[in-house]
């Protein structure tokens, strides 16, 4: 899953500030597997309240919860944030 820098106005710049993240990215519990289809499931909703919201991600034919990931909504390079 690659994650694009954007905005109010939609995306910005190129993909040089594209962030990618699978399972295998430090701070994404669980293992990359065939058929956990990591980044399919994603939701965008501001669940501190701060006005931007941050970035979840499941993988739907996962067999257990791992792979959640919360992305913060800084301003700066995203990172995951085991869920």
């Amino acid at each position: 899953m690659t994650v694009l820098k954007g905005g109010a106005s939609g995306l910005t710049g190129t993909c040089a500030g594209a962030v990618a993240f699978d399972q295998n990215t430090a701070g994404v519990p669980g293992t990359a597997e065939q058929n956990d289809f990591f980044g399919r499931s994603t939701v965008l909703v501001d669940t501190d309240q701060n006005g931007r919201a941050e970035l979840y991600v499941r993988p739907p034919g996962e067999n257990v919860f791992d792979g959640a990931v919360c992305a913060p909504s800084a301003r700066s390079r995203p990172t995951p944030d085991s869920a």
